[in-house]
C-alpha cells in the first residue's frame, strides 16, 4: 500500500516537471522569435493601374442605391471608389468597398433626380483604373414617405403622432409650434428607427394651436411640413391623497383581508395593509412600499398547497373614482434605481367596475385560481375576460438602452432618479374611464419576487371633464 502511494507521488512529481519544461520551452520559443526583424508585409509597389470594373448593375432604393459589380482580376486590388454627390451640383462626395466584397450602398440622396456615379478600381499602390459611369435614380426619400403617413390627432395634454418609415431610416420625428408672436418654434425632436412607430408631444394647453410636423434624416434632409391646427385635450396630475393627507386612492381589499384571496403581494411586517401601501402616492420618493421578504411565496397567500416562489406578482390599486388615464409614471427606491427589487416588466389593467370579492368565491384556493396564474393553486388568470382591459404595457428601460442591471450605467439611474420611468397609456383607452387598476410585474431587476416601488403616478383627467 505504502509502495503503491510513493510511486503514485512520484509520477504526480514527474508529470509537473514535464509540464514545466514544456511551458518553459514554448516561452524561450517565443522570445526568440520576437527577437527576429519582423517580416515586410507592405510589399512591393508599382505604377500599374488596375483593371476596371465590369457588368455593373443598379438597384434604385427609397433615397440611395445598390451597386453591384465584377472586380478586375488584379491581385493587388485593395477595392473600389465611388464618386458621386448628393446634389445634380453638390460636392464631389467618395464612398469605398474592399476587395472583399462586390457591392457599394449610397443613401442620403434628397430628392429622385439622376445622379452620375463613377466606380473607380484602386490597388494597394494606390493606382486608379478608368472611370466606370452609371447611372442612378433614387427613390423617394424616406423622409418624404414618413411624412406620407404621418397622422396627428389630438392626446392629453399635447399631440400624438404616428407614421411608418418602411426603410426603417434613422430619423426624428420634429414638432414645431406657434407662439403668441406667430413664429413657430422646435417643440422637441423624437428619434427612431421603428418600422413603425408613435409618440405623444406633451406640455401644451388645452386650447386649440398651430402645429407643424416635419421628418429630418441624418443627413439632414428635411420633408416638406404638414401643418395642422389640434387642440389638446385637458391634462392634469392625479392626486392619491388630498390637501389635508387623505388618501384618495387605496389598495382594494385591504380592509377585509382580500387582498390574499386576491394574490396581492403582502406588506412588510408590522406595517398595516392600508398605511404601508399609501406611501406609493405620498408625494416622494424618500419612502417606499415593499413586499414582504423573502419574497412572493405561496405560504403568504394559503397553506393548503405547498411552498413556492410565484410569478407574476399582483397588487391593485381603487383610484377612489373614474379617470380617463393618459400616462403613468414610476419611481423606484432611492439608489437602488433599476437595479435588485425594482420593478422591470409590468402591464396594468383596468376596470370601472368593483372587482368580485371573498363573497363571490367558496374557497380562497377558487378564489386564488381565479385571480392568478400561478400553476401550484390551478391558476387561470380568469379576472382578465371579466371587464379588464390591458391598458398600459411598461417594460423598464433607461435611456442606454439597457435590459440587465449590470448593464444600467451611472448616468441612467440619476436620470431615473431625477424623472422616474415613464409610459403612455394605449391610445385606443384614454377615452375610456377607469377606476381600479391591477399592476401585474413579471420581472424585477434582479430577477426575483421582492418588490420596492418609491411612488407611483398617473395623468389624465376626471371622466366628466
Amino acid at each position: 500500500m505504502c509502495l503503491d502511494s510513493c510511486v503514485l507521488i512520484q509520477n504526480i512529481k514527474n508529470m509537473k516537471k514535464t509540464v514545466i519544461n514544456i511551458m518553459v520551452l514554448v516561452v524561450f520559443s517565443l522570445l526568440l522569435y520576437q527577437c527576429e526583424e519582423a517580416p515586410d508585409w507592405s510589399g512591393e509597389t508599382d505604377s500599374i493601374a488596375p483593371g476596371t470594373v465590369t457588368n455593373a448593375q443598379v438597384i434604385n432604393t427609397a433615397g440611395g442605391a445598390i451597386i453591384t459589380y465584377n472586380l478586375p482580376g488584379d491581385n493587388d486590388l485593395l477595392g473600389v471608389k465611388a464618386l458621386y454627390s448628393y446634389t445634380t451640383d453638390g460636392e464631389e462626395l467618395e464612398a469605398y468597398s474592399s476587395a472583399h466584397t462586390d457591392t457599394i450602398k449610397l443613401e442620403g440622396f434628397p430628392d429622385t433626380e439622376t445622379r452620375t456615379v463613377q466606380l473607380i478600381a484602386i490597388d494597394k499602390s494606390k493606382n486608379e483604373s478608368e472611370p466606370v459611369i452609371v447611372e442612378i435614380h433614387p427613390l423617394t426619400p424616406p423622409v418624404d414617405m414618413i411624412l406620407e403617413s404621418v397622422k396627428a390627432t389630438e392626446a392629453f395634454g399635447g399631440v400624438y403622432v404616428t407614421w411608418e418609415n418602411e426603410t426603417e431610416a434613422d430619423v426624428g420625428i420634429m414638432l414645431y409650434a406657434k407662439d403668441s408672436t406667430g413664429q413657430y418654434f422646435l417643440d422637441y425632436t423624437y428619434y427612431t428607427d421603428e418600422e413603425e412607430g408613435d409618440y405623444s408631444f406633451r406640455g401644451f394647453d388645452a386650447e386649440a394651436t398651430d402645429f407643424r410636423i416635419q421628418v429630418r434624416d441624418r443627413w439632414d434632409n428635411f420633408s416638406e411640413k404638414l401643418d395642422t391646427i389640434i387642440t389638446p385635450l385637458f391634462e392634469t396630475q392625479l392626486q392619491g391623497m388630498d390637501d389635508d393627507g387623505v388618501d384618495i386612492w387605496s389598495r382594494f381589499g385591504a380592509d377585509d383581508g382580500s387582498i390574499y384571496w386576491r394574490g396581492d403581494a403582502p406588506n412588510p411586517r408590522n406595517v398595516s395593509a392600508s398605511s404601508g401601501f399609501r406611501k406609493m402616492w405620498d408625494g416622494g420618493t424618500s419612502r417606499l412600499w415593499g413586499s414582504e421578504r423573502p419574497g412572493n411565496y405561496l405560504s403568504d397567500f394559503t397553506d393548503e398547497v405547498g411552498n413556492a416562489e410565484v410569478f407574476p406578482i399582483y397588487f391593485t390599486i381603487d383610484l377612489g373614482d373614474s379617470y380617463k388615464l393618459s400616462r403613468h409614471k414610476m419611481w423606484f427606491r432611492q439608489k437602488y434605481e433599476c437595479k435588485e427589487n425594482a420593478a422591470k416588466s409590468y402591464r396594468i389593467w383596468a376596470t370601472n367596475e368593483p372587482p368580485k370579492g371573498m363573497d363571490d368565491f367558496d374557497t380562497k384556493l377558487e378564489s386564488l385560481g381565479y385571480w392568478t396564474s400561478w400553476e401550484e393553486v390551478g391558476g387561470t388568470d380568469t379576472w382578465k375576460e371579466d371587464g379588464w382591459t390591458m391598458i398600459c404595457d411598461c417594460d423598464g428601460v433607461p435611456p442606454s438602452g439597457a435590459t440587465t442591471q449590470e448593464a444600467v450605467t451611472d448616468e441612467d439611474r440619476a436620470y431615473v432618479r431625477e424623472n422616474g420611468l415613464e409610459y403612455d397609456i394605449l391610445s385606443e383607452y384614454t377615452s375610456t374611464p377607469y377606476r381600479y387598476v391591477r399592476f401585474v410585474v413579471d420581472h424585477n431587476w434582479g430577477n426575483g419576487s421582492i418588490l420596492h416601488i418609491g411612488e407611483v403616478e398617473f395623468w389624465g383627467a376626471y371622466a366628466g371633464e
